[in-house]
This record gives structure tokens, C-alpha cells and sequence, in this order.
């Protein structure tokens, strides 16, 4: 089994979130070590056993493998003087372009992974998208060991990074409305809060496992096929489906994530002209 050294500069909740997947993987090894400037964060990460650097410089120097977890906003400082020769620089920090990550290191990452994960990461059911430059197979192997260690992974163009921020990084906020929606629901209808959201999370759950199962072995499913066979014809779906559709409820989800995605392409233009 390989040793993988990775270092975490910034330890807020997302990169916490991928520390303890990578610590606690038991299909490869993971020394993981952090740096942040934030006393509490750094008492946690002591509290958790791990490592902690003095410095971003020694960081570096130590790992192999960079994550830079950092808010865009912040990232020119916690990069100043930062020197990534010979290093893989893994950003997820969000509208932070692969040629930004290069002027805020002075050019001296030469290997660059940008990664856009969700709140999933928590739970090890990330769905991450990633692009990269400059790294071979053996590295781009390591990345992706890294990244399938808290949930799944997909090859995008850089050009699709905002899109798929709007699409995997925002929906679990919209996916949370659904919820809270259902669940005040059956609460209007006098069930008791412990009742309602059990109601809610395993209909939603029965739900989701139903259109894993259906698209085993690489079948793409057709989901309108699956609305279509719980609606019988003069019954109690259809007619919650009709308000849906009379309402434009697929437009309105789409709408949705059309706003995240302009906001991701204008932080990505912000980021670029920083």
C-alpha cells in the first residue's frame, strides 16, 4: 500500500469533512497534515490527532499533495511567498480558475487540480467534479483515489467547473426545500415533527434507492418513465403531478440552478480579475 502525504492549507468545514475520509479510508494511506491560521480550527485538528504544520511553507514542503481550502477571497494572502515547485496544487476553492491558481503562485504550480465538492462530502456521498493541468496518470490516479474517498468523482472541461458548481455544489440546498417542504406538509395535516420528517427522508430515500437500482450496470434511466408508472389514470399522484406541471415545478428547479450557475461564472470572473 502507497503512502500519500497531503497537506490541507485552511481547515473549515469542507476540508474537515474530506480530512477525516482520507484518514479513516482503509484502502489506502493517507498522511495528512494541516495549516490554519484560525487557533480554534488548529485545536480541533490537534484534538482530532493529526498534524499541524507551523507555517504554509512547511506544509508544502512536506506533502506531496496540496489542498488549498481557502475562501477565493483570502487565497492571495494564504498563497503569498507560497512556492509549489515539484508539488500538486488541488484547489476547491469555488470560480478559482486553474490560470488564477498560477498568478497566485507566481507561476510555480505547474500541477493543478481544480475540485468543486458538496456539503455530501460530510458523509463520504460527495458528488465532485474536477479538471486539471499539468499532471501525469500515476498523479491523476492519486487525485482521484483522494477524491472517491468521500463520495464520486467526474472528469469535466475547466469551461463546465461553474455549471457543475450550480448543478452538484448548490442542489443539496434544493434538495433540503423539498424536504422541509414535505415535512411542514404532513405537519399542516397534524403529524408530530418526529413523524413528518421520517415520513419525508424514507419516502425521499425509497425514492432515490428505487432509481439506483433501476440504472444498475450503467442503464440511463428515464426518471419520467418512473413518475409515469406511480401515476394511475383518475388518481391520487396524477393529480398532484398535474399542479406540479400546471405550476412549472421542473422550470422553476431549473431556474434555480441557472442562478447558481451565473453566480458561479461571475465569482469565476470576479476571482480572475483579482
Amino acid at each position: 500500500m502507497k503512502n500519500y502525504t497531503v497537506g490541507f492549507i485552511g481547515y473549515g468545514n469542507m476540508a474537515q469533512a474530506i480530512v477525516s475520509a482520507l484518514v479513516n479510508n482503509e484502502e489506502e494511506c493517507f498522511d495528512v497534515a494541516v495549516f490554519d491560521t484560525d487557533e480554534q480550527k488548529i485545536a480541533k485538528a490537534k484534538e482530532s490527532g493529526l498534524v499541524v504544520m507551523k507555517s504554509n511553507a512547511d506544509l508544502i514542503s512536506a506533502s506531496d499533495y496540496i489542498f488549498v481550502a481557502v475562501k477565493p477571497q483570502t487565497a492571495s494572502v494564504a498563497l503569498r511567498d507560497c512556492d509549489f515547485t515539484g508539488k500538486t496544487l488541488i484547489s476547491i476553492m469555488a470560480g478559482t480558475s486553474i490560470n488564477s491558481l498560477k498568478k497566485l503562485t507566481s507561476g510555480t504550480a505547474k500541477k493543478i487540480v481544480r475540485v468543486m465538492p458538496n456539503l455530501n462530502a460530510k458523509i463520504f456521498r460527495s458528488c465532485s467534479s474536477y479538471c486539471y493541468e499539468g499532471i501525469n496518470e500515476s498523479e491523476k490516479q492519486a487525485v482521484v483515489k483522494m477524491l472517491t474517498a468521500f463520495g464520486t468523482a467526474t472528469q469535466v472541461r475547466e469551461e463546465d467547473m461553474s455549471v457543475t458548481t450550480g448543478l452538484c455544489g448548490s442542489a443539496p440546498a434544493f434538495v433540503y426545500k423539498f424536504i422541509n417542504a414535505f415535512i411542514n406538509s404532513a405537519k399542516e395535516y397534524g403529524f408530530s415533527d418526529e413523524d413528518a420528517q421520517t415520513m419525508a427522508i424514507q419516502t425521499i430515500l425509497g425514492s432515490v434507492e428505487s432509481v439506483l437500482c433501476a440504472s444498475q450496470n450503467g442503464k440511463v434511466v428515464k426518471v419520467q418513465e418512473m413518475v409515469d408508472a406511480v401515476c394511475s389514470k383518475g388518481g391520487t399522484t396524477i393529480e398532484g403531478v398535474n399542479y406540479l406541471n400546471d405550476n412549472n415545478f421542473e422550470e422553476i428547479v431549473k431556474g434555480a440552478i441557472r442562478k447558481s450557475v451565473l453566480r458561479a461564472e461571475e465569482m469565476s470572473k470576479q476571482n480572475e480579475e483579482r
